[in-house]
């Protein structure tokens, strides 16, 4: 996932955060951030911020005519809601959510896009921003804010956002709409290139994790949570290593873990992570979690309407992964489903066949596949036509016979599993044959497949030890994967 600017929020009530009041430095005790002259407005053109690409459209949209007396709409994936009270659009009018990829610093899952572009509101309306454990991954809500793209495609975090811990939800007001993002301005994130996978690691492999930071700026911060504060958001960096700031990394709450959950060497604000070298039996995933001390942030509390200010000095970062073996074995199943036509009268048959095969890969690399079984091809029906004439399938023919097989391991990036890639080969390939008899038609035809045919040249999946893939190699075979571990 990706993280979002730090907003202040605090435990079971509704706190009312400005993104962090916090000082230019990451991690520093100074909390005065008065001193940050760059003028701010609305129109973007801001140079401390760090412009990003606009993002483009990633699932469905959803629409809905809210009229003057006002109403809410929501995205089907249920995470944003946008609620316009009464008179806020005094003549109603057609509102357009839409996902789209996120590339706000810190950006958590996807960003959304208000359409009309631009459409200004008599009065604020309420985004709220529905989140759950997977976008809190590695972060806290507590450093977590709503942000928008300006025009000058720099991200502004809103200062006046506000975090409902009870209900996980975090909510702003706004009086017009552009793209919006949850966004952290804190969050424990694995270092790119290492061996973790889609959340995913073999046992005795390493990765290195960092505490990233978003800065920001704080053009015009003050003592209460004014609706038009924002900070410019820059792109994230890791923290200066300090160790007055670390108080401890852990794995499944063992300090620097163990045998059973793995090791963590920790270097100041980073660490390097060894699996362990059996998958455990109990607490996988495993928790990596680092307490952060004297990072002062302060939170505008609003309790029974009453706003009071509250600072924070510590933190818990949490990063859940998978250990998984590094010996993993499929059952790989291959079926061909397609219609034929012989090549004499023009009848069209269905022909099925299939193919069971074991996939063992070794260590993470070495892959052997083992064809366990070939099936028969089968041709339905057995017959058609009249006395005039008449197509019957001979019970000849076998369109998939898979005689051997092998595979490799490929890096798909670190984001993705590793991709097994498999290669078979086919002996004995013939076409289904039909007799045809009657007054108009007689002699022999083969069977013509009406789309592809044959076995399957090669196929890929994922290294994923948790998930069964299906897939379509062409209309006519269709492969299916289960893991065994």
């Amino acid at each position: 996932m990706k993280k979002l600017p730090a907003v202040a929020c605090i435990l079971s009530f509704l706190v009312i955060a400005f993104c962090c009041n916090k000082s230019a430095g990451p991690l520093s005790n100074n909390t005065n951030n008065n001193n940050n002259n760059n003028s701010n407005n609305n129109n973007g053109g801001n140079t401390a911020g760090t412009p990003t690409p606009r993002g483009v459209p990633t699932g469905p949209l959803v629409s809905k005519f809210i009229p003057a007396g006002g109403g809410s709409i929501a995205t089907p994936d249920g995470k944003i809601e946008l609620v316009i009270p009464n008179g806020a659009l005094p003549s109603g009018d057609t509102i357009t959510i839409m996902n789209i990829t996120n590339f706000a610093p810190g950006g958590v899952a996807d960003s959304y896009e208000f359409l009309p572009d631009g459409l200004k509101f008599s009065t604020p309306v309420t985004i709220k921003y529905h989140y759950d454990s997977s976008d809190m991954r590695g972060t806290s809500p507590l450093v977590s804010c709503i942000a928008y793209q300006d025009t000058a495609a720099v991200w502004r975090g809103l200062r006046n956002s506000t975090i409902d811990t009870s209900n996980h939800i975090v909510s702003v007001t706004t009086t017009h709409f552009t793209s919006y993002s949850l966004v952290t301005s804190i969050f424990l994130a694995p270092v790119p290139g290492g061996d973790l996978k889609n959340h995913q690691l073999m046992v005795n492999k390493t990765n290195n994790w960092d505490i990233m930071y978003i800065q920001a700026s704080d053009p015009h911060a003050s003592s209460s949570p004014a609706s038009g504060d924002e900070e410019l958001l820059t792109a994230p960096a890791p923290l200066l290593p300090t160790a007055d700031n670390i108080d401890g990394w852990s794995v499944d709450g063992v300090t620097n873990g163990n045998s059973v959950y793995g090791t963590v060497i920790p270097n100041g604000t980073s660490c390097n992570y060894t699996a362990p070298a059996q998958v455990p039996s109990t607490g996988n995933p495993v928790d990596l979690s680092v307490k952060i001390k004297n990072f002062p942030f302060t939170a505008h509390v609003n309790t029974n309407g009453v706003t009071s200010t509250v600072t924070f000095h510590d933190l818990r970062l949490d990063d859940a992964f998978t250990i998984i073996s590094n010996d993993l074995t499929y059952d790989v199943s291959i079926n061909y489903n397609n219609t034929l036509v012989d090549g004499g009268a023009g009848f069209v048959f269905g022909a099925t066949d299939n193919a069971d095969l074991t996939v063992e890969v070794k260590d993470g690399t070495n892959v052997t596949v083992t064809v366990n079984s070939n099936g028969t091809t089968s041709v339905v029906p057995a017959f058609q036509g009249d006395n005039n004439c008449k197509s019957t399938w001979t019970g000849i023919g076998e369109v998939m016979n898979i005689s051997s097989g092998s595979g490799t391991v490929v890096d798909a990036g670190s984001d993705q599993p590793a991709i097994v890639q498999l290669t078979f080969k086919g002996a004995n390939i013939t076409e289904p044959s039909f007799v045809l008899s009657g007054s108009s038609c007689s002699g022999t035809a083969g069977g013509q497949a009406l789309v592809g045919d044959g076995p399957p040249g090669d196929f890929s999946f994922k290294l994923d030890a948790g998930t069964q893939y299906p897939a379509v190699l062409d209309p006519s075979i269709t492969v299916v994967v289960k893991p065994k571990n």
